[in-house]
């Protein structure tokens, strides 16, 4: 909960926190700071996505076989990926995508992040993944 501002704050005072819509970055750190995402999360998202073609082939194979040990493999499979994105989401600090105006106290941040991500997580799990993984399973 670092990331989270410290204090409630009045309304003649403005709280630095660092969001994605700092403009007074030079070009120079734009694009430091463009290479750095890409170069961190890219290899995530080929990571993760390669674990949604696992779960997909896991379902297919437990379709067509009917085997016990692979629908339980399965089973376990998926709820690792759900905790791993819920313990993802969940320390993700959305308030960041706001203008700094709009945060005024670490509760604030704090409700704000919970709330993006308990929603993204239910989409998530109840839309995209099984959507996935039955698209990736289907004969």
């Amino acid at each position: 909960m670092s990331n989270y501002p410290t204090k409630k704050l009045g309304d003649d005072q403005r709280p630095y926190v660092s969001t994605c819509w700092d403009i007074n970055k030079t070009e120079a750190e734009w694009i430091e700071a463009t290479d750095s995402f890409f170069l961190k999360y890219t290899p995530q998202w080929f990571k993760f996505v390669g674990w949604l073609i696992l779960l997909g082939v896991l379902k297919y194979i437990e379709q067509i076989t009917r085997s016990k040990l692979i629908g339980l493999i399965y089973a376990f499979s998926f709820l690792g990926l759900y905790f791993y994105l819920q313990a993802l989401l969940f320390n993700f600090p959305f308030f960041k995508f706001l203008p700094p105006r709009f945060i005024r106290a670490r509760g604030f941040a704090f409700i704000f992040s919970i709330t993006t991500a308990g929603l993204l997580l239910f989409l998530l799990h109840f839309y995209l993944l099984e959507k996935i993984i039955t698209d990736l399973s289907i004969k």
